[in-house]
């Protein structure tokens, strides 16, 4: 028996390293069309609930505006596809939530798909605008004993807005 074996409930594994990345549809965007962006993860074990907010900073004028926050269990790649997970969308604190009733997804194989973040540009935004998975408590991961999963690594994405071509 190894080590693995030994381990009582109470002890929650870190069997791989756990990574939230954000990944921009499109690198680039006009004042006032929308970009969506989506929220990935990678590598946890026994995932029962997630939370994940986005910031944007950034700019040299203008804002990205939050117009739509949500998660789209419908996609083959959702980290809890097939299941009947509980989702909430808060679009007025940038964040979205999904659970399973009991249980967790006993490990999260590949890159799978947490929630979908809808940004419009003002109509003065110009520059590069960065997008920041916010630090917990905005963001957290959650096993079966509803104790933390650790973020290995949580990455960032960026979008620059301009008026290019038509």
């Amino acid at each position: 028996a190894g080590a693995a074996d030994s381990r009582g409930p109470e002890a929650p594994a870190e069997l791989s390293k756990v990574v939230l990345s954000i990944k921009p549809r499109a690198g680039r965007a006009k004042p006032g069309r929308p970009v969506s962006v989506d929220v990935f993860l990678e590598g946890a074990e026994d995932l029962r609930l997630y939370e994940v907010a986005v910031d944007v900073v950034g700019g040299h004028t203008g804002d990205l505006v939050l117009n739509d926050v949500f998660v789209d269990e419908h996609r083959q790649d959702f980290v809890f596809a097939g299941r009947s997970p509980v989702i909430i969308s808060d679009p007025s604190r940038q964040r979205a939530t999904s659970a399973l009733w009991e249980g967790g997804e006993s490990t999260v194989d590949g890159t799978r798909y947490l929630a979908t973040y809808v940004f419009v540009p003002s109509h003065d935004a110009w520059g590069v605008f960065r997008l920041l998975l916010r630090a917990a408590p905005g963001t957290l991961l959650r096993n079966s004993l509803n104790q933390p999963i650790v973020i290995s690594e949580s990455g960032a994405a960026t979008i620059e807005v301009g008026k290019w071509g038509r």
